[in-house]
């Protein structure tokens, strides 16, 4: 994952399933709401959202003070190959559903 070369002074932190855009969507229509003007980037961590998805939720996030929105993909393929670095038999017993 590249850095990002932006420094935001306040961010936001979301984590959720893929089925959880709406959850999500909702989330940030009411952070926006509320905390506007206090926001400067959303970070949405999650396993699958759609393009469709992710372009609604840049949109919602760029109203008003247009605050960015970066999404961080983490699905249990990411996790088994982060785990795996430190550990070289895959995840020392650790069963992944």
């Amino acid at each position: 994952m590249k850095k990002d070369p932006k420094k935001y002074k306040n961010a936001i932190l979301l984590v959720a399933t893929k089925d959880s855009a709406f959850t999500i969507g909702t989330l940030l229509i009411n952070l926006k709401d509320k905390m506007s003007s206090c926001i400067d980037i959303f970070y949405i961590v999650h396993d699958g959202f759609s393009l469709n998805d992710k372009k609604l939720m840049r949109q919602i996030a760029q109203q008003d003070k247009n605050a960015s929105c970066k999404f961080i993909s983490f699905t249990k393929e990411d996790f088994k190959i982060r785990l795996s670095k430190f550990h070289p038999d895959g995840g020392g017993g650790i069963v992944i559903f």
